[in-house]
């Protein structure tokens, strides 16, 4: 900050300097420049998803099972577990929680989930990973409920058992995802 003398005598605390030929320019200890380093404050438990449109298989068609086939496991077989054996739990007993108890939160409680919530912050269930792309989903009583299938690094599309699209989860941050049904209401997070 310079002080600069007023013709009364007096002082007068600025935050202009000259910076040479003469001109002025406002220094960076100014409020002005506090101002714009300041970042948005956001809520622990609402973290921020980024643009809603580009995540969101209504408006973004990318992402949409329905319009997209290489996400959808009624087209795309190596997705489906009735065509794919090797993440189907009926014939791959390392995926199924009922004969594999590693993955079974009921029978190991070193389980660590992900787990999946309702709006209620109430566990409803637990994925287990098949592959690179599909999440078997399985309730609290190791029934199998369906899939989650990767579209990109931050959205995977939901199926129930009969491959009908249900669903997309979102990644909202490092450690949580939102779901959401085929309108995009809330349904409930992955941790």
């Amino acid at each position: 900050m310079r002080v600069e003398n007023v013709s009364n005598g007096g002082s007068v605390r600025s935050n202009w300097r000259w910076c040479g030929m003469g001109k002025r320019q406002r220094s960076r200890s100014s409020k002005v420049y506090e101002l714009k380093r300041e970042k948005p404050k956001t809520h622990p438990f609402k973290p921020r998803v980024g643009h809603p449109a580009t995540k969101d298989p209504r408006t973004n068609t990318s992402l949409n099972p329905l319009i997209n086939t290489s996400i959808n496991p009624t087209f795309n077989t190596s997705l489906n577990p009735i065509f794919n054996t090797s993440i189907n739990p009926i014939f791959n007993p390392s995926l199924n929680p009922i004969f594999n108890t590693l993955i079974n939160p009921r029978m190991n409680t070193a389980f660590g989930g992900p787990f999946v919530y309702d709006t209620g912050v109430r566990q409803i269930g637990y994925l287990v990973r098949a592959d690179e792309e599909v999440e078997l989903l399985f309730d609290l009583s190791a029934k199998h409920l369906g899939e989650l299938v990767r579209v990109n690094d931050e959205v995977r599309a939901r199926f129930d058992t009969s491959n009908k699209w249900v669903g997309y989860a979102v990644q909202a941050n490092d450690d949580v995802c939102l779901c959401f049904d085929t309108n995009g209401g809330w349904t409930g997070f992955i941790v």
